[in-house]
């Protein structure tokens, strides 16, 4: 009988240790951040944007910054864009000045974070975007500009909607921005 009394106190400890040592719900989430590959990282982003889930803000930025992965920042701008968390405006705005070191996608992420928190950090390059036509771009500047432009811009997407080279959906993205303005 005290031989049985201790192997249930033996199991009862090893299983309570077990249950210590297993990560809580925060610190798997944490450990995923740091140390978790791409797809793991973009799931628990969506599991944290369903849940309004702003706890992890600090580590997302750090992720932002040090990692190399165009779809993994893009993620995480899209994340701060669905909850209208500006911590991120600076370095959109840096991914947008320096876009011919970054990838499409990024860049259009970059837009539309800026576009959600209505950031006018950018509004100098999407003007320049629509001068200089790049057109690969032009989506994303015609629609910052319409979210947060000033009465300057209106003359710039004019002039675009007048060009020649100007195909039918850019012209509805700038009636569209027009609109938006009240121009």
């Amino acid at each position: 009988m005290k031989r049985l009394f201790v192997c249930v106190l033996l199991v009862a400890s090893l299983v309570g240790a077990g249950a210590d040592a297993a990560p809580d719900e925060a610190g798997r989430r944490l450990n995923t951040l740091r140390y978790g590959i791409e797809p793991q990282v973009i799931e628990l982003l969506s599991t944290l944007q369903n849940e309004k889930n702003i706890d992890y803000t600090k580590e997302l930025l750090m992720v932002l910054d040090h990692s190399t992965s165009p779809k993994l920042r893009g993620a995480i701008l899209d994340y701060f864009a669905a909850l209208s968390l500006p911590d991120a405006e600076s370095r959109a705005a840096d991914y947008i000045a320096h876009r011919d070191e970054q990838a499409d996608g990024l860049i259009g992420s970059a837009f539309s974070y800026l576009i959600a928190i209505k950031s006018k950090a950018a509004l100098t390059d999407a003007a320049a975007i629509l001068k200089q036509n790049e057109t690969r771009y032009y989506a994303g500047a015609i629609k910052l500009i319409g979210a947060v432009g000033s009465d300057d811009l209106v003359a710039a997407l004019r002039t675009l909607y007048e060009s020649d080279g100007t195909n039918q959906s850019t012209k509805e993205m700038i009636v569209l921005a027009l609109g938006s303005m009240k121009a």
